[in-house]
């Protein structure tokens, strides 16, 4: 019985002091923060989803007075049914988490400023946009310039005005135009933020 208490109490020595260091670890097999931010395929990853997230969409009346659907639709045909609830609130605000999270981060990246510039241009162009979205709605909104966490006293804050938030998202696409390529300048990089897109 004594070999037995013995062997369990050395095992919890060598636990509790010996095994920190391997529990500490970096995961290898996913993305973390500790390994994240380091080259500019880390920065272009990052603001990826934001333009995946864009709503692109040409049947809707507000994106566009002079395109129509290959097919009639809803709104084409003056049939919608506007819903009481979508998802603009939520999903603005989650790339908007992720705009200031790259914000945050991107000076980590071991490359040229050039390189930290172009994508801090387009993730500058995405927070206007968002923001633009919001404002659009809902008129004055929470403005959140960091990220957040469960016990941030941001979560339950203030509405800010629209016209500081139009104000600031003035400032956001002047300074995003400055450091974003030309569109001549990225030929095999289709489909990203340009200065004429701004």
């Amino acid at each position: 019985m004594k070999k037995i208490l013995y062997t369990l109490l050395l095992a919890t020595l060598c636990v509790n002091s010996g095994c920190s260091d391997f529990l500490d670890r970096e995961p290898k097999t996913t993305l973390s923060p500790g390994t994240f931010w380091k080259t500019e395929s880390d920065l272009r990853l990052a603001l990826n989803i934001l333009y995946q997230n864009m709503n692109r969409s040409y049947t809707l009346d507000n994106q566009s007075i002079d395109c129509f659907a290959a097919v009639g639709n809803h709104v084409s045909s003056g049939s919608l049914t506007a819903s009481n609830t979508d998802d603009v609130w939520t999903k603005s605000y989650k790339q908007i988490r992720i705009i200031n999270d790259f914000f945050e981060n991107y000076e980590r990246a071991q490359v040229s400023e050039a390189i930290k510039r172009r994508y801090l241009g387009e993730a500058r162009f995405f927070k206007a946009y968002y923001y633009f979205n919001l404002i659009k709605r809902f008129g004055d909104v929470p403005y959140i310039n960091h990220t957040l966490d469960m016990e941030s006293p941001e979560l339950w804050g203030p509405r800010v005005e629209k016209k500081e938030i139009l104000d600031d998202i003035l400032e956001e696409l002047l300074l995003a135009e400055q450091d974003v390529p030309v569109k001549s300048a990225i030929k095999a990089d289709v489909g990203r933020i340009t200065k004429g897109a701004i």
